[in-house]
């Protein structure tokens, strides 16, 4: 299948990533949703009758084109980095590829400069507020439609900078939040990428072993992340995560770069395989829509688990989809004979939300938590409509921001840390009246966690679903099979 994809004519632009059909319907419906949001106003300025309107960033152009059809005596032109707009529109509606980044030239000012959802594409906004103001006529307007970038809960226990400020002062903490180490796997793109860029901002002197195939790839990583903080030390760690025997390796080389004596603060997972086809096995046997998020994921943790409980405040994060549990086969766990994608999903969720449980018991020092972010999941066809209006409603650096406050805060205590005389030193700091969160077996501070999108416990773990799988032993059960896995496919 052939993917078309239109890419920006700006091609140093740092914005100038291709758009394809689904983005394009992303920006169209995000269009619609604001349109009754509004109450079907198109603009909120008390402007009237404008002769000159200039829609900043118009994307498929689709604002342009129905105020131009409402207003057919207004002249509209809208621009952007790509051409992706119709052909077919009113005669009053033009067209222009342009950087609203550069300097504007334009010979006539505008009556309104209208913009909107443009929050994590501008690098400069100072300079585009000035352009704009410069290119309004008196009396005219800017108007600028775009989401909140602060943060906000229903019961308040996230303020507005809450997160930021918490990650800000990582750098003024003892080493194990200062100047962490930590293993990434399934970095080298997307959230995981992120993340890890969230980490060397924000800390003193990190110590990162990125887990990838390709040196190459991973090397313009590392560079990039010298730039971002050149103290920190960045190694590349070779391996094929989808095969345990790899896993074992790198895990192996890890071990033997960290030494005796030093611990591990964070893993941090969030490897993944898109696969709409059969049961596609790996040389060892496992299927690799489900090796990928679970077994190899779990085997990580395994053979990790030695140098995080070495750590004063580890953690384990798997990005997933927490909260989206489904019904499992409890007597065919590793889906050899009801195999589908859908049943992936399920298992490969509800395996690690109970899993993780029964870890978070079993090494009480270790913290663990399964997250859902967001974001279209690659692996996850059952859920993609709604991580996918999530995610555009979230820019990156504000998901991986989350992941550093995951890995990092005291709202997040292991078992052994969540006892109130011990939870304050156990990472950056509450502010008063805010406790440990509540665990995804519903008990505050029980050291497996379930976090949604927004950030907050997902709430599932008690749901009649998951109690009935607790009730019967399944966090156990999932264990010795996976352990037994383990032990079928690398003989322990």
């Amino acid at each position: 299948m052939r993917s078309a994809k239109t890419a920006s004519v700006f091609s140093s632009s740092p914005h100038s990533k291709p758009f394809s059909q689904a983005e394009l319907d992303r920006l169209d419906l995000t269009h619609q949703k604001l349109r009754i949001l509004l109450n079907d106003r198109l603009l909120l300025c008390p402007v009237k009758n404008p002769e000159r309107i200039l829609d900043v960033g118009t994307g498929t152009g689709i604002w342009a084109i129905e105020y131009g059809d409402d207003n057919p005596n207004t002249s509209i032109i809208g621009t952007d980095l790509s051409p992706t707009q119709p052909s077919w529109v009113p005669p009053n509606v033009k067209f222009e590829v342009d950087d609203c980044e550069q300097p504007w030239t334009f010979t006539e000012k505008f009556d309104v400069v209208h913009a909107r959802y443009l929050a994590a594409a501008i690098e400069d906004w100072p300079r585009l507020v000035s352009q704009a103001f410069e290119f309004t006529k008196p009396g005219g307007y800017a108007e600028f439609q775009d989401y909140d970038l602060q943060y906000y809960s229903e019961d308040g226990t996230l303020t507005e900078n809450f997160i930021r400020q918490s990650n800000e002062q990582l750098r003024h903490l003892p080493p194990h939040l200062s100047s962490p180490t930590a293993v990434f796997t399934g970095a080298t793109q997307g959230i995981g990428l992120a993340t890890l860029h969230q980490l060397a901002i924000h800390t003193v002197q990190p110590t990162c072993y990125i887990v990838g195939r390709s040196e190459g790839k991973v090397q313009e990583i590392i560079n990039e992340l010298k730039r971002l903080n050149a103290k920190g030390t960045y190694v590349f760690v070779k391996g094929e995560v989808s095969l345990l025997e790899s896993v074992d390796e790198c895990c192996e080389k890890i071990k033997g770069m960290i030494g005796e004596g030093t611990g591990l603060d964070l893993l941090y997972m969030s490897q993944g395989f898109l696969s709409f086809g059969g049961r596609d096995e790996t040389k060892e046997g496992l299927d690799t829509l489900l090796s990928l998020p679970y077994y190899s994921r779990l085997r990580f943790v395994h053979n990790l688990l030695p140098l995080l409980s070495r750590a004063y405040f580890p953690h384990v994060v798997s990005v997933l989809a927490a909260g989206r549990e489904g019904r499992i086969y409890e007597d065919d766990l590793s889906l050899k004979y009801n195999y589908g994608v859908l049943a992936c999903a399920n298992h490969g969720t509800t395996m690690t939300s109970l899993v993780f449980e029964h870890l978070a018991k079993e090494n009480s020092e270790v913290a663990f938590i399964h997250v859902y972010p967001g974001y279209p999941l690659a692996y996850f066809f059952k859920y993609i409509l709604q991580p996918l209006l999530t995610f555009f409603e979230t820019p990156i650096d504000e998901v991986s921001e989350r992941q550093v406050f995951h890995a990092t805060s005291a709202r997040y205590p292991s078992l052994s840390h969540s006892s109130t005389s011990s939870i304050k030193d156990a990472g950056v700091a509450l502010p008063q009246g805010v406790e440990a969160a509540e665990g995804s077996n519903g008990i505050k501070g029980s050291g497996a966690y379930l976090t949604s999108s927004d950030y907050e416990s997902t709430g599932t773990g008690t749901g009649k679903l998951m109690t009935g799988y607790r009730e019967r032993g399944l966090p156990e059960k999932i264990w010795r099979h996976t352990f037994h896995t383990f032990k079928e496919v690398r003989g322990g």
